[in-house]
């Protein structure tokens, strides 16, 4: 049985940086709603491309004025992740790099505020394997190869790597913080609500765990059954099962959920047919049928259902959430391999090709609105979202 633990770490920095703040004038000051220490508040979001090039080099490319920053080099990248802000690099044959992009979106419910501060190469975790991670406001939960940690987002802000908590979890599960005090762990075959100190707040059967998200609404986890779901909620937390259709086949569950950041509804690609919707908000499956299978999915849960996917031939195509294809790129994106990743936003969709990156708009047929040149990026994040 794999060992379910976590133990409190306070004030332990792993391998971090000084900070440093952005001259930019922020909206506010002080004690004021919205101040960010180190960062200025802008007025709009600050949306750029993350790239890492096969040699290890980061660059940060502004989507508004295609403005280049060379951050440095980390050396080669087996794969990455990121929650918008900060990006986890899988460094080949050595521990995970930490990058902070500078650029992040707080989202408030009613309101958002935008935010810039200095990137950088932060340091690194002693993590190894294919990395995950997900935030709230002042928590971050990173995985990797079967290890998580949990760590203080406000002072990763400020370029200090410190753990608050460690614990084991299933390799291809999920881990995410629910609030300051609490998050989310899957380990054998079980969904734990964690305290920091280790307490075991809540628990629930998951069967196989594989892939999670998290929305509006709370955090997801892939199970064998179906997904379960941890809202966010006051008190005492509480774990909703949300079961596949009667009569779905296991060979067609779910294992990779995707979606535009802030919105109910994910998607996940449906092994030889198609598509799922899972609406969390709704607590509901939708089995979208498509004429060829996807290999990569996201949901943009806009008024008109667009779905975005790319295809075995490396074709970036467009779907609405009946499964009509509204639309298909001539270019490919590729190689296709396990470096690939498709991200979305309100606008775009962005996924790296032999050319560049490739800017979509999905609303017009799929059409390739730019071709971004992200310094020989194989690797590649959309950030500031």
């Amino acid at each position: 049985m794999k060992r379910l633990a976590a133990a409190v770490l306070l004030g332990v920095a792993v391998a971090g940086c000084g900070a440093t703040v952005d001259d930019a004038s922020p909206v506010g000051t002080g004690d004021d709603h919205g101040f960010v220490a180190g960062a200025s508040e802008v007025q709009d979001q600050q949306r750029s491309l993350l790239g890492i090039s096969g040699a290890g080099a980061v660059t940060l490319v502004d989507l508004a004025t295609e403005d280049v920053t060379t951050l440095g080099a980390i050396g080669p990248v087996d794969g990455i992740a990121d929650d918008g802000r900060f990006v986890l690099a899988a460094r080949t044959g050595g521990p995970t790099a930490v990058i902070d992009s500078g650029l992040w979106t707080t989202d408030h419910g009613d309101h958002v505020h935008y935010y810039r501060s200095t990137p950088r190469i932060t340091g690194e975790l002693d993590l190894t394997g294919t990395p995950t991670i997900h935030s709230t406001e002042n928590r971050t939960a990173v995985a990797a190869g079967g290890d998580a940690v949990l760590l203080d987002r406000d002072r990763l802000g400020q370029g200090e790597i410190t753990v608050l908590a460690t614990a084991a979890a299933d390799p291809d599960g999920m881990v995410a913080p629910l609030d300051a005090d609490r998050w989310v762990v899957t380990a054998d075959d079980e969904l734990h609500v964690l305290r920091a100190d280790g307490t075991i707040e809540t628990s629930s059967p998951c069967g196989d765990p594989h892939g999670g998200i998290v929305t509006r609404v709370g955090v997801v986890a892939g199970c064998a059954e179906g997904a379960l779901l941890v809202p966010v909620t006051e008190g005492t937390a509480v774990i909703e099962s949300i079961p596949y259709p009667t009569g779905t086949a296991r060979s067609v569950r779910a294992t990779d959920f995707a979606g535009r950041s802030g919105r109910p509804t994910v998607a996940a690609v449906a092994p030889d047919a198609g598509i799922w919707l899972l609406d969390t908000r709704e607590r509901s499956w939708q089995l979208v049928p498509t004429k060829e299978t996807p290999l990569l999915v996201s949901a943009i849960d806009d008024s008109a259902g667009h779905v975005v996917g790319v295809m075995k031939d490396g074709t970036v195509a467009v779907w609405d959430s009946t499964g009509t294809e509204l639309g298909r790129t001539s270019v490919t994106a590729g190689p296709v391999d396990a470096t690939l990743r498709l991200t979305v936003d309100a606008d775009r969709a962005y996924i790296r090709s032999t050319t560049g990156v490739l800017e979509i708009d999905y609303r017009d047929a799929a059409r390739i609105a730019r071709t971004l040149d992200v310094a020989g990026a194989v690797h590649v994040a959309e950030v500031g979202l």
